[in-house]
């Protein structure tokens, strides 16, 4: 039987195990969805809306799949087991996406590729939390939003080089050569990951673990972050990449070239993202995670209003950046978050429902910033993104206030 983690005054080894397996799942996932909206677009002639319908189609699936896969871990125990098998359903669907002929073909891959996630994630964000000590969750996770972010990194700077060799691009080999770092990750996780629960709780336990009003709070704040879409990490990059690939098609003038371009700002994004993440942690540690989370809505705010105003290269630039800026803060706060705003016997329930709640806006926010950026133009569709991300940050200082009583 799999020997059971203790919490450790520094940041135990599941955290670079499971860092490394987001690392390498992240290559293979950025790799795919980075090419993604421009498969959709270029070869399967699918609308704007279209693509913000499937992201957020694939994640309404997932956030359904989140909540029992917390809740299981909990009840049952085991998360290691049920980490491992969401990595492995979609390190199996990933490479499919080249050989899907119609845009609802690839909604129904991306969607069971998402499933996979969502498996995986409330049981490996509860392993994380639980082996370290309550003072070092920002650290812990401001680690694994690095690591990841790095696999992110290195996927789409792959997915730059073959874009840039090319002259027209195979999408085929390229989602079937994202599939190995996939498949290296699902083995990395199974040999080196230390369970952190064994034994489950009952169902009445993990169910009042994930009762409260700062949970409540903390879900609402969750919500409208997700509903900016700007702020969430998943459905903002189709329409990040759209946009920036607007601006620099009519600056170049060279489609293939300003696709590059557009992967390139993503790239750099992804670079904050990854190195502003431990210091965020650490920030969040020193000055309370919580306290610290009203920053994040703020972040993008900026990003979205730079990004409706952007009209050149510099603009788009520094709009990327801020975006990068805003979701390590958002992610590496809001999942160190989890723990304190609830009791720890559900912290799966807990990862799972915050998830599945940030799943079920994404969706709406999605499908509405999507229809707005088709219908109207690129600006409403970033101002719409600023409102709700204003309204999370009066969410988020709500749930300091709460928490300072």
């Amino acid at each position: 039987m799999a020997a059971e983690s203790k919490p450790s005054k520094g940041l135990y080894r599941n955290v670079y195990v499971l860092g490394l397996t987001s690392l390498l799942t992240d290559v293979s996932s950025e790799l795919a969805v980075t090419i993604l909206p421009f498969y959709l677009v270029d070869a399967l002639k699918a609308s704007l809306l279209e693509v913000g319908l499937i992201d957020g189609l694939a994640e309404l699936v997932s956030s359904v799949t989140k909540v029992f896969s917390g809740f299981v871990g909990d009840v049952r125990g085991g998360r290691k087991a049920i980490a491992t098998l969401g990595y492995s359903i979609s390190a199996v669907v990933r490479p499919l996406f080249g050989f899907a002929p119609t845009p609802a073909d690839v909604a129904a891959l991306r969607a069971l590729d998402r499933v996979g996630k969502g498996v995986r994630n409330p049981p490996r964000d509860a392993m994380i939390a639980e082996s370290v000590l309550p003072e070092k969750l920002g650290r812990a996770f401001g680690l694994h939003r690095s690591m990841d972010t790095a696999g992110a990194v290195i996927g789409i700077t792959l997915a730059i080089l073959i874009l840039y060799y090319s002259s027209t691009v195979n999408y085929t080999f390229v989602f079937l050569a994202g599939s190995v770092p996939g498949f290296i990750s699902v083995m990395v996780l199974a040999a080196l990951a230390v369970e952190t629960r064994r034994e489950g709780s009952s169902k009445k336990e993990a169910a009042r673990s994930v009762a409260g009003r700062q949970l409540a709070v903390y879900l609402g704040f969750s919500a409208l972050v997700s509903l900016s879409v700007v702020g969430s990490v998943d459905t903002s990059r189709s329409f990040m990449l759209l946009r920036a690939n607007q601006v620099l098609g009519a600056v170049a003038g060279n489609t293939h070239l300003a696709i590059i371009a557009s992967i390139g700002l993503y790239f750099a994004a992804k670079l904050v993202y990854a190195g502003a993440s431990p210091f965020v942690g650490r920030i969040g540690d020193r000055m309370g995670v919580v306290q610290s989370m009203v920053a994040a809505p703020l972040l993008v705010v900026l990003a979205s209003v730079v990004m409706a105003l952007a009209s050149d290269v510099i603009t788009t630039a520094l709009g990327f950046a801020l975006y990068g800026l805003a979701l390590s803060a958002s992610e590496t706060l809001g999942k160190a978050a989890v723990p304190k705003v609830m009791k720890s016997r559900g912290l799966g329930s807990g990862y799972g429902i915050v998830q599945t709640v940030q799943g079920l806006a994404a969706f709406v926010g999605a499908a509405v910033f999507g229809g707005i950026f088709q219908t109207w133009s690129y600006a409403l569709a970033f101002e719409y993104s600023a409102v709700m991300a204003g309204a999370a940050f009066v969410s988020a200082y709500a749930l300091y206030r709460l928490s300072s009583r």
